[in-house]
C-alpha cells in the first residue's frame, strides 16, 4: 500500500514540475496537470502528512486568506450568482499554492520547475522577438498577433505579468552564474526587461517589473540602497511610458 502512495506521490511531484513548463505555453495542459496534482497529491496523502507545514506557512497562510476574501467578496454587490460562482472558480486556482508547497520541500525540484519555466519563457521570449521583426509576416504562423503587441501564447496581461517574472529569474541566475552563463542570463533578463517595456502593452507587467527590479537591488545592494533600486525602476518605468507607442 505504501509502494503505491509513493507512486502517487512521485506522479504529483512530476505533474507539478511539468506546469513550469505548461503555465506559459498552455492554459489546457496546465488545467490537466493541476488535477494530476490534485488527484494524485490525494491518493497518496502527501497533503494531509504535511498540513502542518502548509498550516504555518506564510505564503500558504496568504494565499489561504486571498481565497477566503474571494469567497467573501462574492456575496457583496449586484452581481449575478452564475458572475460570482464564474469569477471564483478562476481565482480559486490560487488554492494550488498552498497544496504544492509540500511538493517542492526539497530544493533540486524546486529547481526544476523553474528550470522548466525559464526554458518555455525563453521559447515565449525568442518568438515574441520574431513576431515584433515581422519573421511571420505572410506565413500561416502566429497571424493573429500583430507587431505593434507580439504576445505569442498569452493575452498580453498574461504575457507581461509572466515575463516580468522571467526577466527578474534571469537576473538572479546571472548573478549566481559564472562565465558564459552568466553572460547568457543577463542577456535573457534584458531582452525580457525589453520586451515587458517597449514591445508588449501589458502595464500589469510594467508595475510588477518595476517591483521586482527594486527588489532585486535591495536583495544585491543591502537596504540602505534600496533607494537605488526604487530610482531606478521609477526611471526606467517613466523612460518606457514616454519612450514606447506599446
Amino acid at each position: 500500500m505504501q509502494k503505491i502512495r509513493d507512486i502517487f506521490g512521485q506522479g504529483a511531484l512530476w505533474a507539478a514540475i511539468g506546469i513550469g513548463a505548461a503555465l506559459p505555453i498552455s492554459t489546457a495542459l496546465d488545467n490537466i496537470l493541476l488535477f494530476l496534482v490534485l488527484l494524485a497529491g490525494i491518493l497518496s496523502g502527501v497533503f494531509w502528512r504535511h498540513r502542518a507545514l502548509i498550516r504555518h506557512n506564510p505564503v500558504a497562510i496568504a494565499a489561504l486568506l486571498l481565497c477566503g476574501l474571494l469567497v467573501l467578496g462574492s456575496f457583496y454587490g449586484q452581481g449575478a450568482g452564475r458572475d460570482a460562482v464564474n469569477v471564483l472558480g478562476k481565482y480559486l486556482d490560487i488554492l494550488f499554492i498552498a497544496l504544492l508547497l509540500p511538493l517542492f520541500g526539497e530544493p533540486r525540484y524546486r529547481r526544476y520547475g523553474l528550470t522548466f519555466f525559464m526554458a518555455a519563457m525563453t521559447l515565449t521570449l525568442a518568438l515574441s522577438y520574431l513576431i515584433w521583426f515581422g519573421a511571420f509576416e505572410g506565413t500561416q504562423f502566429f497571424t493573429y498577433r500583430g507587431r505593434d503587441n507580439p504576445v505569442v501564447f498569452k493575452f498580453h496581461i498574461t504575457h507581461g505579468i509572466l515575463m516580468a517574472f522571467a526577466a527578474y529569474l534571469f537576473a538572479v541566475k546571472a548573478r549566481s552564474g559564472m562565465g558564459q552563463t552568466r553572460i547568457l542570463m543577463a542577456a535573457l533578463a534584458l531582452l525580457a526587461a525589453f520586451n515587458v517595456l517597449f514591445m508588449t502593452q501589458g502595464r500589469t507587467g510594467y508595475l510588477l517589473l518595476g517591483v521586482l527590479g527594486a527588489y532585486y537591488m535591495y536583495s544585491v545592494l543591502g537596504r540602505r540602497e534600496l533607494w537605488l533600486g526604487v530610482a531606478g525602476a521609477i526611471a526606467l518605468l517613466m523612460m518606457g511610458y514616454t519612450v514606447s507607442p506599446a
